[in-house]
């Protein structure tokens, strides 16, 4: 082409030229090109191998075309922010033990971040945005101050990620000093009534006897000074001791606490004023810990713990609420905003809570909650059986239902706790087909986990056939069967292709007529943490397992036959005895003779 163009250099015009030279020219990949941004200006043969670095390591070929080490001496600096941004993102906390959330995220090595922002102003510029990724907020006039100026911040506000908002509802009948120490008084019995009931403390608390003795020394003589405190009822503080003074001074200063937290609460939610996109509830406290002193962590526990939400008093007073319809409303205050939830974390176990959720009985209700719920990711809802009678449950399936109505949802938590397993026969539990939506597609939930609900199965299996495919893991304890047999849903369970799938502890259907024995043959025991037949059938579906199921009659004429031998043998052993004395007293007679 060179010798061509010098023989025709003379009949070729300057353009020409140029064409042929364009010609000629090693071509960049059609991947850099489109990577290029067309609206900056030409960059330099520098600049363009950058970029072909950068296309070139993003496929894993460090050497490609036109790489000359002794050319280019390029360091971290030249990569572009992008790229650093994803190096940082990569630094995660080595510590296990504080690595590890209930929520499942790890979050990044704040330290380690603080100490690249040392190197050089690029990275510190870069890095800014990695210090703050997951942001806490509580119903706290500083807290919400906090939060809005991190928002408010240009480089911080865009490395947020994840915002948990904690609503605590404080009990407005708490603000009487002797109804508070009576609540103390109760939680820390229970407490001690837990402990007793701990079969290995030791093991559990991981401390000495000494001092798990100690702890329990300081619980009950806590719960007697409590006591003391409330007196005869009609005049409070009669028995007190000397020694309770300074305690009784010490009590009331954590009681002022409280009662301000309660005010600015009230204040806040009257308010309204607190932009949210994410809201979590918060987890329990312990009021009795090893090696901590007491008053300390009595101090904790009021004030984080000791809200409406966790209240266990079965005879408590309802609490006087002015802001009855909480959730509801707080869900419509994040739709007006144009903020949508992306996970929700619900848990009502307290006397009257189901007040909280508003009222769901109308459609505009409920087409508003699910409005606000179309992005939703992760859903987790809870409530303690014993409080509510049948039209709370009614509510509680609406609101559950308007809840999951999206088909972005990917997990599902639905569970009903217990105080004992006898509340199990209870008919008031929610019924799973109320709160699911047939009409909504769930090829995106992969999580499930359902305990102690109601269900038939014919819709246990059709809403099984309609989650995604494959699955991560689906749970199911503890549900009652209304309608139908447990052979078709593990069937329906074998054919699902999940990583995970668990059928423990079922009620209702075939297992009324089922022996203990059978029972655990097939389902196994969560006491002894053994696994049954139904466990093999569901999670080995590589090998040809039968129905465990199709083995119950004959198993039960096997006990028949057993128990039918068993008596046999018993009757002959019993013929030979008695044909045994009737030889001993021949014997005896003849003797008697001579």
């Amino acid at each position: 082409m060179a010798v061509k163009l010098k023989a025709h250099k003379s009949e070729c015009t300057e353009e020409e030229l140029e064409v042929e030279r364009s010609k000629t020219q090693p071509l960049i990949e059609p991947l850099m090109t489109v990577r290029l941004n067309p609206h900056k200006p030409e960059r330099t043969e520098q600049e363009l191998e950058v970029e072909r670095r950068r296309v070139y390591a993003r496929r894993g070929n460090f050497r490609g075309p036109n790489y000359d080490y002794l050319k280019l001496k390029l360091t971290i600096l030249d990569l572009p922010n992008e790229l650093l941004l994803e190096i940082f993102e990569k630094v995660k906390d080595l510590d296990i033990i504080t690595s590890i959330r209930l929520d499942g995220r790890n979050p990044h090595d704040v330290n380690d971040i603080k100490n690249y922002r040392l190197v050089c102003r690029r990275f510190n510029a870069v890095s800014s945005q990695l210090l703050v990724r997951n942001v806490r907020v509580a119903l706290t006039e500083q807290s919400l101050a906090q939060f809005e100026e991190i928002s408010r911040h240009p480089v911080i506000s865009r490395g947020v990620v994840n915002v948990e908002i904690t609503l605590h509802v404080h009990g407005d009948w708490l603000k009487d000093f002797v109804d508070f120490a009576s609540f103390l008084e109760d939680c820390s019995l229970s407490m001690l009534q837990l402990q007793d009931r701990c079969q290995n403390p030791l093991g559990l608390w991981g401390v000495s006897k000494e001092d798990y003795d100690e702890m329990l020394a300081n619980g009950h003589a806590f719960a007697d000074m409590l006591h003391r405190i409330q007196g005869d009822g009609s005049n409070p503080g009669s028995a007190l001791q000397e020694d309770d003074y300074r305690n009784l001074a010490r009590l009331r200063t954590i009681h002022e606490q409280y009662t301000s937290l309660l005010q600015g609460e009230r204040m806040l939610i009257k308010s309204g004023s607190s932009d949210m996109f994410q809201w979590r509830h918060s987890h329990d406290g312990l009021l009795m810990k090893p090696g901590v002193p007491m008053w300390k962590t009595v101090e904790e526990y009021a004030m984080t713990t000791m809200a409406l939400g966790r209240l266990h008093l079965e005879d408590a007073i309802p609490p006087s609420l002015d802001y009855e319809p909480l959730i509801t409303s707080f869900l419509g205050a994040l739709q007006d905003r144009d903020v949508f939830l992306r996970e929700l974390s619900l848990k009502l176990d307290c006397y009257r809570a189901v007040d909280l959720l508003g009222s769901v009985a109308d459609d505009r209700g409920r087409a508003q909650i699910s409005v606000g719920m179309k992005e939703l990711k992760v859903l987790g809802f809870s409530y303690h059986r014993g409080e509510y009678d049948n039209q709370d449950v009614a509510v509680i399936e609406q609101f559950v239902k308007a809840c999951s109505s999206t088909p972005t949802l990917e997990r599902l938590d639905l569970r009903v706790t217990m105080s004992s397993p006898e509340e199990l026969e209870v008919p008031q539990l929610i019924d799973l087909a109320k709160c699911m939506d047939d009409r909504v597609s769930r090829e995106k939930l992969t999580c499930v986990d359902v305990r102690f609900v109601l269900a038939d199965s014919s819709f246990l299996k059709k809403w099984i056939r309609s989650l995604a495919t494959p699955m991560k893991y689906i749970s199911i304890s503890n549900m009652r069967l209304r309608a139908g047999t447990w052979r078709e849903v593990l069937d329906e369970l074998r054919e699902k292709n999940t990583g995970h799938s668990d059928l423990s502890q079922p009620n209702g259907g075939e297992c009324a007529d089922l022996s203990k024995k059978e029972y655990r043959r097939i389902f196994g025991s969560d006491f002894f943490d053994r696994r049954g037949e139904a466990y093999a059938y569901i999670r080995m579906r590589r090998y040809s397992w039968p129905n465990p199921f199709d083995s119950v009659g004959a198993s039960g004429e096997q006990e028949e036959d057993e128990e039918s031998e068993d008596e046999e043998s018993e009757d002959e052993e019993s013929e030979d005895e008695e044909s045994e004395d009737e030889e001993s007293e021949d014997e005896e007679d003849e003797e008697n003779e001579e």
